[in-house]
């Protein structure tokens, strides 16, 4: 009669052993999915591999060779979702499983018109030494001697060999290019082409104008793993920018200040300047460059605010499609410097999700828009006395979406410029800034849409994000550069930095009066030959240079061989002071900087 209740006893015990059995937390283990990741197993033949996260989703492969070699084909690789690194492939588009470190090589001088060179070689190894030497009655000018440098660059400037016999000088021809044959007279045209394997980069043809000088940009020629120095970069933009900003337009003035000795563009009464920012967010930019990619913006835009004229941004962010970070209509915000940065430091880097192309024809067409829009307000926005400046930064190519140099003319019609010329100098209104960024970037096409113009450079290409960023901090301060004269307008009212390039010529022991003088290279100064004797024939005295950083002295001075005061006193002249000029060479380098 107690069977049922005993049943019921051993049954509940069974159950509760079970049942702590299999919730025993102590005992169990929980198997958590293991991170993606890509082997860490790649290796370079004569270098070494580093990873960044370990190899995981996302992370990047850096590649790394010896200071005077390079990486092929390429210098990093990303993890990829199939847990694959990037596939790498040579130029001509095949692909390769194996990285190796190669040899750093300068395109050598192929031509050189009316002299001669040694050696006599395409390519040269880091250390060669290039001398060039010009025929009889043809002088020299350039470098007679030039070096490979481990940037794939040659120390020194182009050789050229001319006797101006014709209306324009010889423009000369860079290392690994050749010219077309001809005259240098006016409406004549030189066309330029670089060996295989090098891209041009600037005018590939250039025509003798009327006032002697050569049209477009000075061409040069650039291997895909060659990049353009820091310090070139930074000195050719900050005086292509000196140029541009310091415009004489008291309305656009940001302050009243006295006048600048720099090189200027006279605009109108009431000029303005639109800045166009054109950022690739595509899927080959990592979270670290787009980190390095915004701080480098950043300092750009803080150069830009520090010229005393009024701006306004337009920052954009491009991948397949466009995301405005800051609208140039919005002028409550687009000019005002600290929302602008304010905003650009907000943007989330992977805010354009999958859609991770390349399209910088869309980004182009959005500033079409923007410059399309102001145009029909004009009343507004003085449009008609507004520069417009458009700076591209991208690591790539186009690779979706419509050309990107059919917006870029629709752009110039809106100015109010023609599309098809080989020579933008006259475009006042526009100028157009590429910065491309490592060794995959299409040259070629971005050659096409920086401007070109006499005497500057629009188009640079650099090794990485990080030296962009370094580039751009460095012209935040134009002591960093070496600018054309460029006077330094202080607070107090003193008269030291406000002559740029000017030096002060005295007599060692000062029983002259003191002369000044043009400084025209670090060791030459010119002047006046009246500032040492009567005629060329007498001996000039010893003389101290003074600049705005210290003093030289004087090594030798050269007056024109016509000088002489007494020319014309047969003809009751007491005074003739034709041909009254000297250079003056110096004992020490005088520093070109902005103290100078």
């Amino acid at each position: 009669m107690y069977v049922k209740p005993i049943l019921w006893i051993l049954l509940f015990s069974s159950v509760q052993e079970v049942s702590l059995q299999e919730y025993n937390y102590d005992d169990e283990t929980y198997e958590y999915p293991q991170p993606l990741s890509c082997s860490t197993t790649e290796n370079i033949k004569g270098g070494n591999v580093t990873y960044s996260q370990g190899g995981m989703q996302g992370s990047v492969l850096t590649y790394h060779c010896g200071p005077d070699q390079y990486p092929f084909p390429v210098s990093s690789r990303l993890c990829g979702d199939d847990e694959e690194w990037s596939v790498m492939r040579s130029n001509n588009g095949r692909q390769i499983s194996r990285a190796t470190c190669k040899d750093i090589l300068c395109p050598a001088q192929l031509q050189l018109d009316h002299g001669d060179f040694w050696p006599r070689d395409q390519w040269a190894h880091v250390g060669t030494t290039q001398t060039f030497s010009c025929q009889e009655g043809f002088t020299l000018y350039g470098s007679a001697q030039r070096n490979c440098t481990m940037s794939g660059e040659w120390t020194g400037t182009t050789p050229i060999c001319d006797n101006h016999a014709d209306d324009c000088s010889n423009p000369g021809i860079p290392p690994g290019a050749q010219r077309s044959e001809g005259r240098f007279q006016t409406g004549e045209k030189v066309i330029y082409r670089c060996q295989a394997g090098l891209d041009l980069l600037g005018s590939a043809e250039r025509e003798c104008l009327e006032n002697r000088e050569w049209s477009g940009s000075t061409p040069r020629c650039q291997g895909a793993h060659m990049f353009d120095s820091p310090s070139v970069v930074a000195a050719a933009m900050a005086g292509s920018l000196a140029g541009l900003m310091d415009v004489i337009s008291p309305d656009s003035k940001k302050t009243e200040s006295s006048a600048s000795f720099a090189r200027t563009i006279l605009v109108s009464e009431g000029s303005r300047i639109n800045v166009y920012i054109l950022l690739d967010t595509s899927g080959s930019i990592t979270k670290q460059d787009f980190e390095l990619s915004r701080t480098a913006t950043i300092a750009l835009i803080r150069k830009l605010d520090s010229y005393e004229v009024q701006l306004r941004f337009h920052v954009l962010s491009f991948a397949t499609m466009v995301k405005d970070i800051v609208d140039i209509t919005h002028s409550d915000i687009s000019g005002n410097i600290d929302d602008v940065i304010w905003n650009l430091e907000g943007f989330n880097y992977t805010s354009h999700g999958r859609k991770t192309g390349t399209n910088l024809h869309a980004a182009l067409y959005r500033v079409s828009e923007k410059i399309n829009f102001l145009k029909q307000n004009s009343a507004n926005n003085h449009f008609n006395e507004t520069q417009n400046i458009i700076i591209i930064e991208t690591d790539g190519y186009s690779n979706t979406g419509k050309k990107p140099e059919i917006a870029l003319a629709q752009i110039r019609s809106l100015l109010g410029y023609r599309d098809q010329t080989s020579d933008n100098t006259d475009e006042t209104k526009l100028d157009v800034y590429v910065f491309g960024i490592g060794s995959k970037v299409n040259k070629d096409q971005l050659n096409s849409l920086a401007s070109k113009k006499r005497g500057e450079k629009h188009l640079f290409v650099v090794k990485n994000y990080q030296i962009l960023g370094e580039v751009f901090n460095s012209i935040i301060s134009d002591k960093s550069v070496t600018m054309c004269g460029i006077a330094q307008e202080l607070e107090e009212h003193r008269k030291t930095l406000t002559r740029p390039w000017h030096v002060t010529v005295e007599t060692i022991n000062k029983i002259a009066p003191a002369c000044v003088g043009s400084i025209v290279s670090q060791n030459w100064v010119l002047t006046a030959a009246h500032c040492f004797a009567r005629a060329s024939t007498e001996e000039p005295p010893k003389v101290h240079i003074r600049h705005g950083d210290g003093w030289v002295v004087s090594e030798r001075v050269i007056m024109h061989p016509k000088y002489n005061i007494r020319a014309l006193k047969h003809r009751n002249v007491s005074e003739f002071y034709d041909y009254d000029v000297a250079l003056v060479q110096v004992t020490k380098s005088i520093p070109l900087s902005w103290k100078a």
